[in-house]
């Protein structure tokens, strides 16, 4: 069945004109539902990225399904320097209460013990590091260690700001990874002794709309913060780095600009989709509808356009006959494949079409 196929490139539209004063030498600021980028600022640099590296090392960790396992510290934990929660040797603890410790404290030894447990040596955890990082489209990261430490060159965490940005808004979507990153105090137990952790992120104990965050450092990397924040339906990531603070207040500032400016708008419903000029006579559909924020300004600049595929003779139901464009200044900002709702024949429908044909 042939087909003419439309080669699309999707193009993120960023705020052109920055409102505030980027002092940060890489940041991102984006859409966790639609992907916008409202700010960025060297977003593609490669750059040393610390303990942020942890947000892989923890989605990896709740998606393996063993939350509830008991883990054991290992001789791996000895090695392990830097931030830590200090687990002893032979030390047990659930593997979800060592997620906690890898998020709240950052605790190194904490993302020695998961690696292991979760993939038996750290040369393996690594590998789905990379096998995730490339499904995900983070193309231009690579993975040395589940921690960020990077004391030699053969152990450094590279990515960059909108790799990072990607990977958030993949783990964003898991619940648990949202229950744990949003936590400012968690307590527990192991067979060794009792914890108390309080999440080192200034920001989510300062800014009430704050969701989430993880810090990074090292004397080679700089200060790393990622961060999220909502506001009614609006939800947003931010990656920074800067030698010098965590850029904090710049978090804040930047996610007050975002909600006070853009919204929400819902620019196409699925349940009330139609096409003017239907070339099937059939029922044609998208299968999600397309909500993305919007200034004012922009929302009066908004046009939509529909491509089909070369007719298809006898489409079967499901088919893709078209595309559905969404353009903002002329850029296409979303798209949705256009599918054709076909009624199944029965069996002898389809024997009185089939002599139909012959005679």
């Amino acid at each position: 069945m042939k087909k003419i196929i439309f080669l699309l490139i999707i193009i993120i539209i960023p705020l052109n004109v920055h409102a505030v004063n980027i002092n940060s030498s890489n940041l991102i600021a984006m859409d966790l539902d639609s992907g916008r980028i409202f700010y960025e600022k060297n977003k593609d640099e490669k750059k040393l990225i610390a303990s942020t590296s942890k947000i892989m090392t923890s989605i990896l960790a709740i998606e393996s399904d063993k939350l509830q396992d008991i883990t054991e510290a290992t001789e791996e934990i000895l090695t392990m320097y830097g931030s830590n929660i200090y687990l002893e040797y032979h030390e047990h603890m659930t593997l979800e209460d060592l997620i906690y410790g890898l998020l709240l404290r950052s605790g190194n030894d904490a993302s020695a013990t998961i690696a292991k447990h979760v993939a038996k040596t750290e040369e393996n955890f690594v590998k789905l590091m990379n096998e995730k990082a490339q499904a995900l489209g983070m193309n231009n990261t690579i993975f040395k260690n589940p921690s960020g430490l990077d004391d030699d060159e053969t152990s450094m965490n590279y990515s960059t700001a909108y790799d990072m940005a990607l990977l958030y808004k993949y783990a964003y979507q898991n619940e648990t990874f949202r229950k744990i990153i949003s936590t400012k105090t968690y307590q527990t137990s192991s067979d060794y002794k009792a914890y108390s952790w309080t999440n080192r992120a200034d920001i989510i104990h300062e800014y009430d709309k704050c969701t989430g965050a993880k810090t990074g450092y090292t004397p080679k990397a700089g200060r790393v913060l990622m961060s999220s924040a909502s506001n009614n339906d609006l939800n947003v990531v931010i990656f920074s780095i800067n030698k010098s603070n965590y850029d904090t207040k710049l978090h804040q500032n930047i996610y007050e600009d975002i909600f006070d400016n853009y919204k929400n708008v819902e620019l196409v419903n699925k349940n009330n989709f139609k096409v003017d000029n239907n070339i099937y006579n059939k029922k044609l559909y998208i299968t999600s509808s397309i909500i993305y924020p919007l200034t004012k300004q922009e929302e009066q600049k908004i046009t939509k356009k529909i491509e089909y595929v070369e007719k298809i003779k006898n489409p079967h139901d499901k088919d893709v006959v078209g595309h559905l464009y969404i353009m903002l200044n002329d850029e296409i900002i979303s798209k949705r494949d256009i599918l054709i709702e076909v009624e199944k024949l029965s069996i002898k429908e389809k024997i009185i079409n089939f002599f139909k044909k012959i005679f």
